[in-house]
């Protein structure tokens, strides 16, 4: 199933060393973000014969509770489903995790981020108090495992315990950009020098669940909006009507199918794959997105046109 993503807020308590909005001691945020009206047109205006559901993110979306009820129920108005991306900071207690969702009632999925860098600041009991109140009110439970190496994610998937039979797991690699880029985390990576090495790096590619900034313009993935010069990212001019109509144009690129289809680097043709290894001999990437963001400025987009089709990227 295919979502979008919003972020309702731009605050969050957390200083996470992987977040890639680069919430910091230094930076906790703005008051300034989405209102409930914006929120559901932006909404209304997703075709659900694309996108089977909305993700409400942040910052942190708990600290909007508001914003997050607006958002379900204008999701049930378009016959989507309605989930949240949160870290459970609202959960210390089975009782304050039971108060929360119930400010959220009718809410369809809970996505928990889950890594060794929330778990800095939140005790594991929280996920437990947050998972199981979830259950309780028949919403569906997702663990978004994210990780930098191997014996990590099994590490983090084995400390869930009795929690695994009962939600989904999600892994994924942390995304070096934002603190996980400065943080030096001790992140796998691999090397390219020769286009053998690219089949190497880990495939992960989210592309085709697309990403709504405070601009209405519509991004491919979330990852596309950190980067310089996407092909997948299509202006909206600021409008509702524009907006219902990136939505389509993104749909109508080619490259964007092929790769949504096949993931960015099996998308490559030979040729492809050749100008990639050019671009960036020598440099080193933990994932295929670490990757595709590279590909993703003015002096390579040759690459995309060797991958066929045309491509279309923010002014």
């Amino acid at each position: 199933m295919r979502s979008i993503t919003v972020n309702i807020n731009q605050r969050c308590p957390l200083r996470c060393k992987h977040c890639s909005l680069g919430f910091s001691e230094s930076y906790r945020g703005v008051d300034t973000g989405i209102d409930a009206n914006k929120l559901k047109d932006i909404i209304y205006c997703v075709d659900p014969e694309i996108y089977g559901m909305v993700l409400m993110a942040g910052g942190e979306p708990s600290l909007s509770p508001g914003l997050v009820r607006a958002g379900i129920q204008a999701s049930k108005v378009k016959g989507l489903l309605s989930a949240i991306v949160t870290a459970p900071i609202w959960a210390p207690s089975v009782d304050t995790a039971g108060q929360f969702l119930d400010k959220i009632s009718g809410l369809d999925m809970l996505i928990l981020s889950y890594d060794d860098y929330h778990l800095e600041f939140l005790k594991w009991e929280c996920y437990r108090n947050a998972s199981l109140e979830a259950i309780k009110r028949r919403i569906n439970v997702v663990f978004q495992v994210t990780f930098t190496r191997e014996d990590q994610k099994k590490r983090l998937i084995d400390s869930l315990k009795g929690l695994r039979a009962m939600a989904q797991i999600n892994p994924m690699r942390t995304v070096m950009i934002g603190n996980a880029k400065v943080s030096h985390l001790d992140a796998e990576h691999i090397e390219v020098s020769e286009t053998g090495d690219l089949d190497r790096i880990p495939r992960g590619c989210v592309l085709g669940n697309a990403f709504i900034d405070e601009q209405l313009n519509v991004h491919g993935c979330c990852w596309s909006t950190a980067a310089e010069a996407s092909p997948f990212s299509v202006h909206s001019v600021e409008s509702l009507d524009g907006l219902g109509h990136a939505f389509h144009r993104l749909e109508e690129n080619s490259i964007f199918q092929a790769v949504r289809g096949r993931g960015f680097i099996d998308a490559l043709s030979d040729e492809a794959r050749l100008a990639v290894v050019e671009a960036v001999s020598g440099e080193r990437f933990s994932s295929e997105c670490d990757l595709c963001i590279r590909i993703m400025r003015k002096e390579t987009q040759h690459v995309w046109d060797k991958c066929g089709g045309s491509t279309r990227t923010l002014p």
